[in-house]
């Protein structure tokens, strides 16, 4: 295994090089960014990988004296932090963070509460700081959903550790919904109704996030009076929790379109 150049810099540690690791890695060399890796096992999945692509490679422990400064993290640009100790993880990003005020880093936390807190500790402490924090289960919901649902799911946005859904939906079947006025089938952290599809049943587009098609009309009524009263035939746009569409739609019929592909 080669050790890292004396005059090295501008480059980004990798910490792990597990499965994630290692995966990462190779997709850091496609682009030619060099990489500085540190590894505790000699026997991890990545290390063959490193040695075949020349790359650099720390084998100890992060949270010991003297290796960070190794791996010359005190010049480099990054430093990602992607064993699977939750624990080693974020020793190595505070430590490495003494070492190199500026140093971005990318932080992998397995347990989700533990990464709440985390992220707002961090983003309260470094206000002017771009601090995010993503789920990669809450990322990959969407798509899951999507293939599952078909044309139902029509976009997803991250919004801190959650996704926030937006999905089209028939009122009829629901009771959340059915016969409700939009102010009463609102729920706090589950759903709101955001508009109206006002075009006829039988000119309505199968899928509100594709362009339109000649002859498939799309009126969608986004201002919406509180007090309309939604009827069943009434298509409406919905901003749901993926607990929230679920609960939507474990009460209401099964969608009617075919899944997606993939």
């Amino acid at each position: 295994l080669r050790r890292p150049p004396r005059i090295l810099s501008g480059h980004i540690v990798l910490l792990g090089l597990g499965k994630i690791g290692a995966r990462v890695l190779a997709r850091l060399r496609e682009y030619d960014i060099p990489v500085v890796c540190v590894e505790q096992d000699p026997d991890a999945r990545g290390i063959p990988l490193a040695r075949d692509l020349g790359v650099p490679v720390i084998l100890g422990d992060v949270t010991e004296d003297g290796v960070l400064d190794a791996a010359r993290v005190h010049r480099a640009d990054a430093l990602l932090a992607l064993t699977s100790s939750d624990t080693t993880n974020l020793e190595a990003v505070l430590a490495a963070r003494t070492l190199h005020s500026g140093l971005r880093t990318v932080l992998r936390l397995y347990d989700d509460d533990f990464a709440t807190a985390v992220y707002r500790t961090l983003r309260s402490a470094h206000p002017d700081a771009v601090t995010r924090s993503r789920s990669v289960s809450h990322l990959a919901a969407p798509a899951f959903a999507g293939a599952m649902m078909g044309r139902q799911i029509l976009g997803a946005i991250p919004v801190e550790r959650k996704v926030l859904l937006f999905a089209a939906l028939l009122v009829a079947g629901h009771p959340q919904l059915e016969g409700r006025t939009v102010a009463e089938s609102f729920r706090a952290d589950s759903w709101r109704v955001l508009a109206l599809d006002t075009a006829d049943a039988s000119a309505r587009r199968p899928d509100l996030a594709s362009t339109p098609l000649d002859g498939e009309r799309s009126e969608l009524l986004w201002d919406l009076h509180p007090g309309y009263v939604l009827r069943p035939r009434d298509r409406v746009v919905i901003a749901a929790t993926r607990r929230g569409l679920a609960e939507l739609l474990a009460t209401g019929p099964q969608p009617a379109s075919e899944p997606a592909a993939g």
